[in-house]
């Protein structure tokens, strides 16, 4: 879109923290031109947008977003020098979870093994259907396809997503 200024444009001070978390639902952006339009976006595609009020626009995200990416956060004002800083995704994923789980999950060709001691081991297929059941130990042949693993153990529930090709 076109800006259009009828004076020279002035600097806006914009305040916005560096990282956002992947499972955050709002962003909120500090800048002292109330009505100045704070825009994320991911590779060109707009995540959410606000006006700033009172020195401040939160921004409500209206879509996911993946983690270990870096959004855009795009500030414009009337007769205002536009501001563009970036802003890094920080990951939540299972990787990213300490790894003391009390079960181990392998894939080895299309073999399923499932490991943990006292615990009930189930195999889903991606259409919800059971297609495998044990205990404390299971190896499943599988298909090519997306199968949800889940270990019941201790009195908790996991669950594994494994992929066999």
């Amino acid at each position: 879109s076109l800006l259009v200024r009828t004076l020279v444009p002035t600097e806006m001070q914009v305040t916005a923290p560096a990282n956002i978390s992947a499972s955050a639902q709002t962003f909120e952006v500090a800048c002292d031109y109330n009505g100045a339009i704070a825009t994320l976006s991911d590779d060109g595609d707009m995540v959410g947008t606000a006006i700033v009020k009172d020195g401040k626009a939160i921004i409500k995200l209206n879509e996911s977003i993946a983690d270990e990416t870096s959004l855009t956060l795009t500030v414009v004002g009337y007769n205002k020098v536009t501001v563009i800083k970036d802003v890094k995704v920080e990951g939540t994923s299972i990787a990213d979870v300490a790894n003391d789980k009390p079960y181990t999950v392998a894939v080895s060709g299309k073999t399923i093994t499932v490991e943990s001691p006292a615990a009930g081991l189930t195999i889903f297929d991606m259409n919800g259907r059971r297609v495998a059941t044990a205990k404390n130990r299971m190896v499943f042949e599988a298909q090519n396809g997306v199968y949800a693993v889940r270990i019941a153990t201790e009195g908790k529930t996991y669950t594994e997503k494994v992929i066999v090709k």
